[in-house]
């Protein structure tokens, strides 16, 4: 999805030469940033599945990590929200 909204930008930007590169630095960080964030609780699993792009501290993952660390937040979310509903007895 990321990537797919990076290439519309790309595109956009090509059509209204005026949009200037703040605006094209500014969205990236707006979806790079939420990337980084929910993938950096999987840093340590990600390198050792050789998932990660650069050596050093600011190693990025590679989409396979990406897909496979939003896999794993939703695999959680959808298990935390099936506990929560068997609890509350409300099985619909």
């Amino acid at each position: 999805m990321h990537g797919i909204l990076l290439w519309l930008f790309a595109s956009v930007k090509s059509f209204f030469p005026g949009v200037s590169d703040l605006a094209g630095m500014l969205f990236f960080w707006v979806l790079a940033l939420p990337a980084l964030l929910l993938t950096s609780p999987f840093t340590a699993l990600l390198w050792r599945l050789g998932l990660m792009n650069a050596p050093g501290w600011f190693a990025w993952p590679k989409p396979l990590g990406i897909a496979l660390a939003y896999a794993i937040w939703v695999a959680l979310l959808i298990g935390l929200a099936q506990v929560i509903q068997r609890l509350s007895g409300k099985n619909n």
